[in-house]
Order: C-alpha cells, then sequence, then structure tokens
C-alpha cells in the first residue's frame, strides 16, 4: 500500500495596493479614509499603523476610516501610513503612503501682503477731505 501526499507550500507575501490615501494629502481635522486592495488567497489578517509600527490596528475591511482613537494620538506634521496583511503561513507584506497631519487649516495671509488696509483707507479718506477743502476754499 502506497500513500501520496502532497504539500503546498506559499512563500509569497500578500500584495497591497493603497488607492486611498494618495501620497501628499493633507488632513485637518478628520482621519482618511482608506481604499486598499490585498492580492492574498490565504489571508489571514491585515493591519496598519501610522508611527513607524509602534502601535498597529488592526483592519477587517478593504475600505474604511483610519481609526480615530489612534488618529488623535499622532502629531501633527507629515507621516507614514503603513498597511500590513499577513497569510495564514505568516509571510508578510506591506505598502506605506506619506500623508499630512494638521489640526488647524493653512492660514492665508492677507490680500495685500505687507500692508494693514485700515490704515491705507484711512489714509486716503484723510487725503480725499484735505484735496476737497482746499478746492472748495
Amino acid at each position: 500500500m502506497t500513500f501520496s501526499v502532497s504539500v503546498k507550500n506559499d512563500i509569497y507575501s500578500p500584495t497591497i495596493t493603497i488607492y486611498t490615501p494618495e501620497i501628499g494629502d493633507i488632513f485637518i481635522d478628520f482621519p482618511p479614509i482608506y481604499s486598499i486592495a490585498v492580492e492574498e488567497p490565504n489571508l489571514n489578517i491585515m493591519w496598519f499603523t501610522l508611527d513607524n509600527g509602534t502601535t498597529k490596528v488592526t483592519i477587517a475591511d478593504l475600505t474604511g476610516v483610519i481609526d480615530q482613537s489612534a488618529w488623535d494620538v499622532i502629531p501633527d506634521g507629515h507621516l507614514t501610513l503603513t498597511i500590513y496583511a499577513m497569510d495564514k503561513p505568516g509571510n508578510i507584506g506591506q505598502n506605506s503612503v506619506i500623508i499630512t497631519k494638521r489640526s488647524t487649516p493653512e492660514q492665508i495671509p492677507p490680500a495685500i501682503p505687507g500692508y494693514d488696509i485700515i490704515a491705507l483707507l484711512g489714509v486716503f479718506c484723510i487725503v480725499t477731505i484735505i484735496i476737497l477743502k482746499k478746492r472748495t476754499n
């Protein structure tokens, strides 16, 4: 009696594509919405990090919103959102995107940089009054 055993060895890491957020996107008040694709027939678990791998936040869906509590503890500035996926044999794939977090919107410069519009209007009014008084005399 002979037996035959077939063993498949999965040596390939999951492939992750990040559709959103895109490189350079800026987020002010709310965390980003993510949309990813994972190519892996034996997918086991997915997670992301915002702090270079220190804090892992598990995700179950290919689309969703970055966890608000994880977003709130990250300081303003450029950060790397890294998405990870692990298959059942333990192979890990990852992909990253650099985005920017701001707590306040970017300040819009004044219409005429370097000049105080109120002061200019005041000077204009005084000069106009002087010219009108000289003409009427």
